[in-house]
């Protein structure tokens, strides 16, 4: 078996997002957004630098996109997702 760590946050532990990105989001795992979203071309182009490549879920994102230059989704200011 599988030694497994579980976490629960009370009421008071969780946080309010900043208004000003994320109005009426609440989270508690992340540092200050509700979503992390992350490029495949950047994961690409960070682990062509490294000795030892690192996966993606080093780095949690929970929106992983495709098809974009390296690092293009830092000047992204609005994505949208349709079907």
């Amino acid at each position: 078996g599988e030694c497994l760590l579980f976490m629960l946050f009370t009421e008071s532990e969780i946080r309010p997002t900043n208004p000003k990105y994320a109005q009426g989001y609440k989270i508690t795992f992340t540092d200050c957004f509700p979503f992390l979203i992350a490029s495949q071309g950047s994961l690409d182009a960070q682990n062509d630098l490294l000795k030892e490549h690192v996966p993606i879920n080093r780095f949690r994102p929970n929106i992983l996109v495709d098809g974009c230059h390296p690092y293009a989704e830092d000047l992204w200011k609005t994505i949208k997702i349709n079907k």
